[in-house]
């Protein structure tokens, strides 16, 4: 049987469909449900795995991994990754060498933050101040530098506080949050690309923001909601 060209179509995006005229779907294999296929009566239907049976480590020690594109500041990589039911599936990575997110304290109640023109989305975003690590640059140096290029403040003491996977679903994104404090104010340091305006922001503001929903950057969120929560940071 020669499938449609719409079901095809939706094979080879990967697409699970239910039942089609007694075939079933499972990833990218099309077998016989209940009958015969070309195998002289036997289902060509591979056994899945149960999640629980399945080796997630050894699988990824399989994988093969080339890379589809090269950037500045990440990679583009494609895995062939075995999965539960047998098959090597294709999915597409952002390897990235990591990141910083700051909360700068001018005080105990103010933050330094951002508005930041975020050409992906189409809208300036308050955030807090953050940057892509050189790779294999160590944490407090890419916070410090980048403190000073976007807000134009220098820190004496720079501490993180915790770390976090940005999007683990698109790539390996590690993010470190590093409070920023004894702080300097100076004049920004930009690249040419960039269009950021620092803001004060006291804390009854943040928390307001926070709970309106106003602010739509996840990392800031983490780091925001790190500040409400916790009345030691300083």
């Amino acid at each position: 049987m020669v499938p449609c060209p719409q079901f095809a179509a939706k094979m080879a995006l990967g697409v699970t469909i239910g039942p089609l005229n007694g075939y079933r779907t499972n990833g990218l294999t099309l077998a016989k449900a209940n009958g015969s296929g070309g195998d002289g009566g036997q289902s060509s239907a591979k056994r899945t795995i149960p999640p629980q049976k399945f080796n997630f480590k050894k699988a990824l020690k399989l994988s093969h991994t080339k890379t589809l594109l090269q950037t500045s500041r990440f990679d583009v990589v494609e895995m062939e990754l075995p999965s539960r039911d047998g098959q090597t599936h294709h999915r597409a990575y952002i390897r990235h060498p990591g990141a910083v997110v700051l909360l700068p304290l001018v005080d105990h109640d103010t933050v330094v933050m951002i508005e930041n023109e975020r050409t992906g989305v189409g809208e300036t975003l308050l955030e807090l101040p953050a940057g892509t690590r050189d790779p294999g640059e160590p944490v407090l140096t890419t916070a410090g530098r980048e403190l000073v290029e976007e807000t134009g403040y220098a820190a004496a003491q720079l501490d993180v506080v915790c770390e976090f996977y940005s999007a683990p679903g698109l790539g390996n994104e590690l993010m470190h949050l590093v409070v920023a404090q004894d702080l300097t104010a100076g004049e920004q340091q930009l690249e040419a690309t960039e269009r950021i305006k620092p803001r004060l922001v006291n804390r009854k503001e943040i928390e307001q923001l926070v709970r309106s929903h106003s602010i739509r950057d996840s990392k800031t969120l983490v780091g925001l909601q790190c500040f409400l929560l916790d009345h030691h940071l300083t």
